[in-house]
């Protein structure tokens, strides 16, 4: 992917999950499954034969939500079951370009100091204006061309 539209991805997506800032509530302590289920007055047992699963079953799924364990694929079944759809997104605590930039930051700040020690080493150190115009050039690069290893 080129450099532009790398940027142009990043900035679509940044756009597309700030519709879900908001939505970092926790889930209800017994699951949402359960919640809604009462909440619309249906038993287990009306909701297994709704899902034409034991009501075994359906205690079983409420558990597995509660404890975290539980398949997006059962989820999305109990959601429809009851009427109801399921949304599912992962959440950036900030924009992903933010993120992307904080990265790009510290791994231009780590070669940057490397150089700059062993310059050091050898009597050739160079001022602290010169130190930061090398490492805003160097993020400026790895912005617009993240290394594979950005990650690593």
């Amino acid at each position: 992917m080129t450099s532009d539209l790398r940027q142009l991805h990043l900035r679509q997506l940044d756009s597309v999950l700030d519709r879900y800032k908001g939505a970092r509530e926790a889930p209800p302590r017994l699951g949402w499954i359960k919640e809604i289920r009462r909440a619309l007055g249906m038993s287990t047992t009306q909701l297994a034969r709704r899902l034409r699963v034991r009501q075994a079953t359906v205690s079983g799924m409420e558990a597995r939500e509660a404890a975290g364990t539980i398949t997006l694929n059962s989820l999305r079944r109990a959601a429809e079951a009851m009427g109801c759809e399921l949304v599912y997104a992962i959440v950036p605590r900030t924009t992903l370009r933010e993120q992307l930039a904080r990265r790009v930051h510290e791994v231009a700040r780590e070669r940057v100091s490397r150089v700059a020690h062993t310059m050091e080493l050898e009597s050739q150190s160079v001022s602290e204006e010169h130190l930061r115009q090398q490492l805003n050039e160097l993020v400026e690069k790895l912005m617009s061309h993240p290394p594979r290893n950005l990650w690593d």
